[in-house]
């Protein structure tokens, strides 16, 4: 116990919560804040996203409550699965609560595909508005009119948001795999 006084770092077990018991909640509000995403990160909650989408033209809306509603889809979901994931821990390979919690896992990933494809939709107008500006000098709008910042700034949203699914999925298949 001394050693902890003497101002020495001293190598001991983390008190930081592991992975696994960090739930999707928790990792919504870390991606938010300058986080481990290596950068500070644009959520929804940080900007009026009314006046974001009123700038932005009916295709892109679509593809932002697309991956909205995915996204509610996998929050709704991923404390049940995890709470499965965390029963099948220790269990063998291929056993049965092993098969069931990595079912689960295969559903919950499931439903983030639509995510997946609006993000990847919104890369291309993206590039594609980043295009025309290089050939076109000072352009800020995509050829549909909208601004490229606004759009630039729900990319970055998507990005967070598929990003912590992402991890989060990785973390409860790091529990199978323990």
């Amino acid at each position: 116990m001394l050693g902890a006084c003497t101002g020495t770092l001293v190598d001991g077990p983390s008190l930081n919560k592991r992975p696994f018991e960090i739930s999707l909640s928790e990792m919504r509000e870390l991606a938010g804040k300058e986080s481990a995403l290596g950068d500070s990160t644009l959520t929804s909650g940080d900007l009026d996203i009314d006046d974001l989408l009123s700038q932005l033209g009916n295709e892109t809306r679509t593809l932002w409550q697309d991956h909205k509603r995915a996204d509610e889809q996998f929050s709704k979901r991923a404390d049940n699965i995890a709470a499965s994931v965390n029963n099948a821990r220790g269990s063998a390979f291929g056993s049965e609560r092993w098969s069931v919690a990595q079912m689960s896992l295969s559903r919950l990933d499931r439903l983030r595909a639509p995510s997946l494809t609006s993000l990847t939709k919104v890369d291309a107008l993206v590039f594609t508005a980043l295009e025309s500006q290089n050939n076109a000098t000072g352009a800020n709008q995509t050829d549909e009119g909208e601004p490229l910042s606004a759009l630039l700034q729900l990319q970055k949203m998507m990005e967070t948001d598929v990003l912590v699914q992402s991890r989060y999925l990785d973390g409860l298949n790091n529990i199978l795999a323990q």
